[in-house]
């Protein structure tokens, strides 16, 4: 991709998809599948009522003052912008425990992959701060998981505030999760980021184009973890949270890599020791487990 078609896109983003630049969600269980196998990422629609948005934003923001949070990364970018990523919230944050497991959620995942049955990798808030929010830059999120191929992992996005491209709304390269572990773009010795996009035009034969998945308050959003993604900066005066959900199947195995070994698992092991279980067959969401 050229740096004139990656301005051209960034200009033209807000303008594409209605008001702000929303996407919308397709419209048919088939139309979705279709898009999720196409591009590796789709709009799932809104998930969250208004009431549940308001207490998500008070939890989130609570948690965000408290220093004595285990799990909170701030993350500078340059000198003078920075953005935060929270996580494991739903370990002691019921509204949060309840996101991941929300029904709709359930079967939407269920429709995308066939799976019946999902475990829960991961969850954080990525947040991006008012004016000086920075951006995260092109990567995929897999290589940084302890996952046996196949792969069948995914992530659900669901901002707390209007993601737009203003306030740093996630970029995709439809089709990248067809590619392989492109290791030949990816930092050496990391195959999480991938430093080259933005000047990428093709890879392998394939075109390399970036757009812009503006989200709005409430609704889902989720791409493949082999998607090329980024997020760019948020240089507004309002606040850009995001909750985001790894899931994988009920049924992979573990593999560990330089980013994150699980005590007590050998390479081969099935996650179940571990990995809370986030559904049921038939789309039910599973009883949340005893925290501890």
């Amino acid at each position: 991709m050229s740096a004139v078609g990656a301005l051209l896109g960034r200009l033209l983003g807000p303008f594409t998809g209605g008001s702000r630049g929303f996407v919308p969600a397709p419209a048919s269980a088939t139309e979705r599948r279709r898009a999720w196998a196409e591009d590796g990422f789709l709009a799932g629609g809104p998930l969250l009522s208004r009431r549940e948005i308001a207490t998500l934003r008070a939890e989130f923001d609570r948690v965000l003052v408290e220093s004595s949070w285990p799990d909170h990364e701030r993350i500078p970018v340059g000198e003078r912008r920075e953005f935060h990523r929270v996580s494991n919230l739903a370990r002691r944050s019921e509204a949060f425990a309840e996101v991941e497991r929300h029904p709709r959620l359930v079967e939407l995942l269920s429709e995308l992959t066939g799976l019946d049955g999902f475990r829960i990798l991961l969850d954080q808030v990525q947040y991006k701060p008012p004016r000086i929010g920075g951006r995260n830059a092109w990567h995929r999120d897999q290589p940084s998981f302890p996952l046996a191929p196949p792969y069948t992992g995914l992530t659900a996005w669901i901002p707390l505030d209007d993601a737009t491209v203003r306030t740093g709304c996630m970029w995709m390269v439809p089709g990248s999760h067809r590619w392989g572990d492109a290791r030949d773009v990816a930092v050496e010795g990391d195959g999480w980021g991938l430093p080259g996009v933005d000047d990428l035009t093709e890879y392998h034969g394939h075109p390399v184009r970036s757009v812009p998945r503006p989200v709005r308050a409430g609704h889902v959003h989720f791409h493949h973890e082999l998607t090329w993604h980024m997020s760019g900066r948020n240089g507004t005066r309002h606040k850009r949270r995001a909750v985001a959900i790894h899931y994988v199947g009920a049924n992979d195995r573990y593999l560990a890599n330089r980013w994150t070994k699980l005590e007590g698992l050998r390479d081969g092991d099935p996650l179940e020791a571990v990995l809370p279980l986030a559904s049921r067959a038939g789309g039910v969401p599973a009883p949340r487990p005893p925290a501890g």
